[in-house]
């Protein structure tokens, strides 16, 4: 990803952010409480690496007032994390892709971002709680984003 990617990256990610508030600067929610969403399992990455970003990101999307339905409720929206490690240049790479879809009418919606981490002969061994917790963060910004926009 080349510095003017990373740059219209970070602004699209801030004003997903911003998007996502009321002018208050309350996040986003329906009158009657926060909208829900289903989380597949995530694909591409080690399971113990999957489930910490899968629990990092509904953390990080539950402070934006979107919470997890609950086990046979229909979800407002679905939700599909892809991620993948990789050394490059001297560090290590961690690229997240977030498939979104409106339940009511498949609406989707895409976010994707990368964070990284010190360079490591195993790419996924160099992807600690810090990166998935950034990763994370911003990948609920631009869900917020994405759902207040849609």
């Amino acid at each position: 990803m080349s510095g003017l990617d990373r740059r219209a990256l970070a602004l699209g990610l801030a004003a997903g952010l911003l998007a996502a508030c009321t002018p208050d600067g309350t996040p986003i929610a329906t009158g009657t409480g926060p909208l829900t969403f289903a989380l597949d399992p995530v694909a591409g990455a080690p399971e113990a690496v999957g489930q910490s970003f899968a629990a990092a990101l509904t953390a990080e999307a539950t402070r934006r007032r979107l919470a997890a339905a609950e086990p046979g409720a229909a979800p407002a929206y679905r939700i599909r994390a892809y991620v993948s490690a990789a050394s490059e240049a001297g560090q290590t790479r961690f690229d997240y892709v977030i498939d979104l879809a409106r339940s009511a009418d498949g609406h989707t919606g895409r976010v994707a971002g990368t964070e990284t981490a010190p360079a490591a002969a195993d790419p996924w061994s160099a992807i600690d709680a810090g990166v998935i917790a950034r990763a994370a963060a911003k990948a609920a910004d631009g869900i917020a984003g994405w759902i207040a926009a849609a």
